[in-house]
This record gives C-alpha cells, sequence and structure tokens, in this order.
C-alpha cells in the first residue's frame, strides 16, 4: 500500500499530483473539505398614527443582513485540481427597507365603500464578495498561507431604488370590486442617458354573480365569481449594465498552463471588461392579462377555479454578442421580446362526507406555451450549457426545417445529417441525389455509419406539454388524517450528458457487448450505404468515433422526462385525551410524512426532474447530478 489516492483510471498512482481523472468517491467524502457558516439578522419596527377615523399613517423601516462564511479544500491528487486547491470565501448582504403609507378607507353608502393608499418606499441593496483562491498547497495543509498562487477575488454592488405608489379599491353592493395600481419608480441601475423614472400600473375586477343573482341557501350553485385584470410591470437591469468596468484578467492560448497577467513584474495594469456598457438601458417591461372563473356547487362540496394569462415581455435586456472589433464580446440591449400564455385549472370535490369518514380529492392543471418574438438581430442568446448541448433563447430556428419560433429556453447541439433540411455532402444536395427519402430519416453514408452534421440544430424542448397534481385526503374518525399526492409532467425533454458521457468512456451498460465482439447494427435511412450491416465497436464508435457524447452528437442523448411521481404521503392522528389536557394543551398532533417516495418514467437517466443549472431558465440538463432528496419527516404539533 502506498497511501496515495487511487481511482479507477488510475489505479496505481505513483506520485501526489499525478491527475486521477474522476476522484475516488471514497477518498471524496474522507478528503475533500466544504464548510458553510451562515448567520442572519433580520427584523422590522412600525409605527401607526389614527390621525383621523378614516385616515392612518404608518412608517415601516426593516433590515436584513446575513453573512455567509464558505471554505472548500481539494487536496493534492484531487481531479479538480492535481497541485491542491483552496478557498476561503465570504459573502455579506444587507438590505434595507423604508416605507411610508397613507391608507384610508370611507363607507359612502350601504352599497358604495371604497378605500385609498399612498405611499413611498426607498430600498438599498449592498452585496460584497471576497474571496480568496490557493492553487499548489503543500500536502497535509488546508490555509491560504501555504499555498504558492494564491489569486485574490472581490465584488461589490449597491443598488438603491425608490417608489411612489397609489392604490385605489372601490367595493359597489359588496359583489362588484374594482381596484386600481399606480407606481413610479427609479433605480440607480437605470442608464445615465436615460429617464430616470419608470411608471407602471394595473386594473382589476371582480364580480360575486351569485350575490346579484340571489339564490337561497340550499341552491345547487354556492359560489360564482368572475375576475380579470390588465396590467405592466418592470424589471431593472442587473448592476453595471449601465457602466465599463475594468479587471484584472489573465489571458491564454489554449496551450500556457498559467497565461500571461495585466499585473507583471511588480508593474500595475488593467483591461476593460468583455461587457460594454449600454447607457441608455432600461427596464424590462411586462404587460399581463388574466381572466378567471370561480364556482362552488353543492354546499362547496365540489368547487372549481379556472384562470386564462397571457403575458408579454418587452425590451427584454439580453447580453448580445457583438463583432471583437468593438473591444467587447458582448453588449446588454433592450429590445427581445417573449410571450407567455396558458391555464390553470383547479378542481376540489368531496365525494363522500359522513361524522366518522370524509374523502377529499383535489386536482391541478395547468399548461404553458412560450414563443420568442424577436431577440434584436441576434440568432441565438446562450442561457448556459456545453458546447455540445446549451439552453438558448432563439428565434426562428425551430421546426425540422428551422423556420418557425422557438420556445423559450430549447437546446441547441448537434444532431446527424437527416434529409429534408437541404443539406449538402461533399458538395451535393443530398434532398436532390434522394428525392423519395423521408423528411428526418438520417442520411447513410458509403460505409453503412450515419454522419455528424456540422450545423447547429434544436434538439430539444425541456418545455413540458402540461402538469399536473392529485391529492387525495382521508379523515378516518375525529382524529386520523391521510393524505397523498401524485404529480405529472407530460412532455419536456431532458439531455441525459450522464449517459453520453459514459458511453464516451465505453462504461454504461448499452456499450457492455461493444467490449467484445461488438454490436451489429443496420442503420435505418437512406442515402449510399443504407442497408449495410456495421459493426458498433466501443473504441471506433463510442470512445473515439459519433457514438459517444464528447464527438458525437447529443441529440442521439435526448429523452422526454414526462413522470408520474409520488410526490408525498402523510399520516397524522391527533391525541385529544383528558391526558392532553392535563398536560396543558387541547390536542397534540404527530405526523408521519415522506417525499419523494416513487418515480413512473420512461427517463433513462437517475431522475426526470434533476437539473444541472438548478432553479434557473436553463433547464433540462442531466450531467452527473443528484436526484431529488427523498426525505422522512415526523413532525409534532401542541396546540393549546
Amino acid at each position: 500500500e502506498t497511501g496515495l489516492h487511487r481511482s479507477y483510471q488510475l489505479p496505481n498512482p505513483t506520485s501526489l499530483s499525478e491527475r486521477r481523472g474522476f476522484d475516488n468517491p471514497f477518498w471524496i467524502a474522507n478528503e475533500i473539505l466544504n464548510q458553510t457558516d451562515v448567520s442572519r439578522t433580520f427584523g422590522n419596527v412600525r409605527l401607526d398614527w389614527q390621525a383621523l377615523d378614516w385616515l392612518n399613517a404608518s412608517w415601516i423601516a426593516g433590515a436584513d443582513y446575513a453573512n455567509d462564511d464558505r471554505f472548500a479544500l481539494f487536496p493534492k491528487s484531487s481531479a479538480t485540481a492535481s497541485l491542491g486547491r483552496v478557498y476561503r470565501t465570504n459573502w455579506r448582504t444587507f438590505n434595507l427597507d423604508n416605507t411610508i403609507l397613507f391608507s384610508g378607507e370611507h363607507t359612502i353608502s350601504e352599497n358604495l365603500s371604497g378605500s385609498l393608499s399612498l405611499g413611498w418606499n426607498i430600498r438599498q441593496q449592498e452585496q460584497v464578495l471576497n474571496r480568496n483562491q490557493g492553487d499548489n498547497v503543500i500536502f497535509g495543509t488546508e490555509q491560504l498561507d501555504f499555498s504558492v498562487d494564491r489569486i485574490p477575488n472581490e465584488y461589490y454592488q449597491n443598488i438603491r431604488s425608490d417608489g411612489y405608489f397609489a392604490d385605489l379599491g372601490v367595493d359597489l353592493y359588496n359583489q362588484l370590486f374594482v381596484s386600481a395600481r399606480i407606481r413610479n419608480e427609479g433605480w440607480s441601475t437605470f442608464g445615465p442617458e436615460t429617464s430616470d423614472r419608470f411608471t407602471f400600473g394595473s386594473l382589476a375586477g371582480s364580480w360575486t354573480f351569485t350575490k346579484f343573482m340571489n339564490l337561497d341557501a340550499d341552491h345547487w350553485l354556492t359560489f360564482g365569481k368572475f375576475r380579470m385584470g390588465y396590467g405592466t410591470a418592470g424589471k431593472a437591469p442587473n448592476p453595471y449594465m449601465n457602466l465599463t468596468g475594468f479587471t484584472t484578467p489573465t489571458y491564454g492560448d489554449g496551450w500556457l498552463d498559467v497565461g500571461l497577467e495585466t499585473i507583471y513584474l511588480g508593474v500595475e495594469g488593467v483591461a476593460r471588461q468583455g461587457q460594454g456598457a449600454n447607457e441608455v438601458i432600461e427596464p424590462e417591461k411586462t404587460t399581463e392579462f388574466e381572466a378567471g372563473l370561480e364556482m362552488a356547487f353543492l354546499n362547496s362540496r365540489v368547487s372549481f377555479t379556472g384562470t386564462y394569462y397571457h403575458d408579454l415581455t418587452t425590451d427584454a435586456i439580453l447580453g448580445v454578442p457583438v463583432p471583437p472589433s468593438t473591444g467587447f464580446t458582448s453588449q446588454p440591449l433592450n429590445g427581445a421580446e417573449f410571450e407567455n400564455k396558458g391555464f390553470e385549472v383547479s378542481l376540489d370535490v368531496i365525494p363522500f362526507q359522513r361524522d366518522n369518514f370524509a374523502w377529499e380529492i383535489g386536482a391541478l392543471w395547468s399548461k404553458n406555451d412560450s414563443k420568442v418574438l424577436d431577440l434584436i438581430g441576434a440568432e441565438w442568446v446562450s442561457l448556459g450549457g456545453f458546447t455540445s448541448n446549451r439552453n438558448v433563447i432563439a428565434d426562428d430556428i425551430c421546426g425540422f426545417n428551422a423556420n418557425e419560433p422557438c420556445p423559450f429556453g430549447v437546446m441547441l447541439g448537434r444532431d446527424f445529417v437527416r434529409f429534408g433540411r437541404g443539406t449538402l455532402v461533399a458538395g451535393d444536395s443530398i434532398d436532390a441525389l434522394y428525392p423519395d427519402a423521408a423528411p428526418g430519416a438520417l442520411y447513410i453514408d458509403t460505409d453503412g455509419f450515419p454522419i455528424a452534421d456540422p450545423q447547429l440544430r434544436v434538439t430539444g424542448d425541456p418545455n413540458p406539454d402540461w402538469m399536473a397534481s392529485l391529492r387525495n385526503t382521508f379523515r378516518i374518525y375525529r382524529n386520523l388524517r391521510v393524505s397523498f399526492m401524485l404529480d405529472f409532467k407530460k412532455g419536456g425533454d431532458t439531455w441525459n450528458g450522464t449517459k453520453g458521457a459514459l458511453f464516451s468512456y465505453g462504461t454504461h451498460i448499452d456499450t457492455e457487448a461493444g467490449h467484445v465482439d461488438g454490436i451489429d447494427q443496420v442503420f435505418e435511412g437512406d442515402g449510399p450505404g443504407a442497408g449495410t450491416e456495421v459493426n458498433l465497436n466501443w473504441d471506433s464508435w463510442y470512445v473515439n468515433g459519433i457514438g459517444g457524447g464528447f464527438n458525437g452528437p447529443s441529440s442521439q442523448f435526448i429523452e422526454d422526462s414526462g413522470y408520474t411521481k409520488l410526490r408525498d404521503v402523510s399520516v397524522t392522528y391527533a391525541f385529544d385525551q383528558s391526558w392532553v389536557n392535563r398536560v396543558g394543551f387541547n390536542t397534540i398532533e404527530v405526523t408521519l410524512s415522506g417525499r419523494n417516495l416513487k418515480t413512473w418514467t420512461d427517463y433513462g437517466g437517475i431522475d426526470p426532474e434533476t437539473n444541472l443549472r438548478g432553479q434557473t431558465n436553463g433547464r433540462g440538463m442531466d450531467y452527473f447530478n443528484h436526484p431529488q432528496v427523498r426525505s422522512f419527516i415526523v413532525t409534532f404539533n401542541f396546540i393549546r
């Protein structure tokens, strides 16, 4: 035994700093450190003055301070940094909020009343980041002092905003409600050459028509309300989009291990950041229309809610690529347009209700359709991902012929050459050479293999066709309550990058046969090699060919990630016997619950709900991700 870190790619290491490829999981658990110490303090003060019977004045001030200290150590021989690396990071946030509010209510008559609120709000959001990275760490130590190369990183932002607002509400006959809101805002992140104030507003109304109908108490229609609203809202630009900053970067050419720094041999130097300033940048604007219907029947044994919405975002801010000759690589611009529209429907039913047993059902269904309408001249803008497969906002490059509008956040990657796209192979149109080939069919080259398309294509859409949930709750006698919920997702693509990587390493179960005699296969398609049987060898096809995720088209690893999930199950028992009163409570509830208990899916990855990029606009990325956490919880609720 050498005591050195062994991995499956380097089972017999001879030194500490040899690259291991992938770290041994047991070594990770015992040697890599990742520590976090978080603290938070928040609170508010409120003063109220009842100036008149109908007028109230309030002053509300709040503060929220959070401190996050992080430490990470990758000892020598780690795959991340074979020479060792240590991080010490401190992230502080401090938010202040101050509001002055005047609100009044007045009843004009039995059938008419109203309310009015006027106010002013000012906010400050401060964030400070201090991060130090140490490389080439002396073995057995975990301090920055024992690192050879140190890289500091500091970041500071302070955003200030204020807004004047008014809110008017009117109640007619206790059945017709109308509200109007207006807000005038200013932000420190607006461009210096644009207006420093923007105004947004909304108008909404609802009519409880069952009150107008004056129905009997035992009528089958218990409740009915129609509502409608229209409004506009704004989203401020991120900090530093309105000015050009400077940095001290390191420049490399792909061959240098370290690169060239702007500070060299004790002489200072800086460079402009890659993002150019936009001095006329404005907030994004979203206009929303919503209409809904709420109904209840049979003494509320059955209730229904339906909502339609349509959102239009204009002047959306995108970091659009610009020619390098400008001195920048991108610039934030207003002008993109996106559309979202959809339906949300809920249904609650009590099919059985008796003194000793009750059964309640709650269902929810939703469908959202998004569309990119304008990208300010750009063909697509990346939301993040990999070179082989990424999420993008794309303009009119969807559909098989890449000429249709795209949903938001589609996947862009490589595909195989297919018929119907006007593709040229060796200078010849394959559609002209094989006019009977079906659009979308693979082009099979003379050797019997498909070939990779050099053109980037939209390979998948992570947006689901629809989503739904179904909850059943049973009350047994007075004390026992059992509930479970199923979640459903229809459609939505996920890039199984884990499978692609394992194909390239030849370690996926589907490549097992390719390690021995290979896999004999005839690729379906058309072309000069159509019908030719080929052998898929793990080395020539998966590892070094286009059958793996590293060298091959990402489209072969796009999978439907629809699912049905047993989201949660809970059992609650309420103790209300005399002994509970003797210990000072009316009821003690004990709940045993489990979450993410079972998944039914055709997706071949670890979890159809996982996403490499977390809660961002980039979805449907699976690359050695963790699955959703399965948890079991016992809860005690003491009720007095």
